[in-house]
């Protein structure tokens, strides 16, 4: 019976060591994520920044667009 308690014993030595190594790598890993999450939301502020500025542009091109447009009827119908 004890040389079944001493195995045991040193079996929970094993467990208690993966455990420790788990909790290590755990921790690792949510630095690491914490610090990506960091980089994903700077790269999509960048992004959001990138579609507001297009934005501007296509509305001034659709803009531009509307007014040629205008400026070739007025031609075509003799009102210039």
């Amino acid at each position: 019976m004890e040389s079944r308690i001493a195995s045991l014993e040193a079996h929970m030595v094993h467990v208690v060591d993966d455990v420790r190594d788990i909790k290590l790598e755990t921790r690792e890993f949510r630095k690491d994520s914490a610090t990506e999450f960091k980089q994903i939301r700077a790269d999509i502020g960048a992004v959001k920044q990138s579609i507001s500025s297009a934005k501007v542009w296509a509305a001034l091109l659709y803009a531009a667009l509307v007014v040629a447009l205008f400026a070739t009827l007025a031609r075509g119908f003799k009102f210039i």
